[in-house]
């Protein structure tokens, strides 16, 4: 699982983002989830209330894929990328990563998304 693999290397700003996650593991067995919280990591930037200068990010391929590990269900990044719904924030996955401390942030222009890729 994710967090066994972070345990004990150097801990950086991304990783701290998915360790936060993980006592929420649970909630990623809902399919419907899982999907919302894969379309909400797309074309976003996500953040912190805490530290106001960080900001995550990752690409598509890299939500599907933290999203199918999570979810420990033999599933890779293939069964989310270009699912549908890239981008968009449900109410439901905004409260939730709100609750983490992070908000949603949209990318300026296309140039600055590819840039952070």
């Amino acid at each position: 699982m994710i967090h066994d693999r972070y345990k004990d290397s150097y801990i950086n700003y991304n990783e701290l983002f998915i360790m936060a996650l993980n006592p929420y593991f649970d909630k990623f067995k809902d399919d419907d989830f899982a999907q919302e919280v894969y379309a909400a990591l797309c074309n976003m930037k996500w953040r912190s209330i805490f530290k106001p200068k960080y900001e995550y990010s990752c690409s598509w391929r890299y939500a599907g894929g933290l999203v199918a590990e999570i979810r420990g269900k033999g599933e890779s990044f293939l069964d989310y990328y270009f699912s549908g719904g890239e981008g968009v924030v449900t109410e439901r996955v905004a409260t939730f990563f709100k609750g983490l401390g992070f908000l949603p942030v949209l990318y300026k222009t296309k140039q600055e998304r590819y840039e952070s890729e």
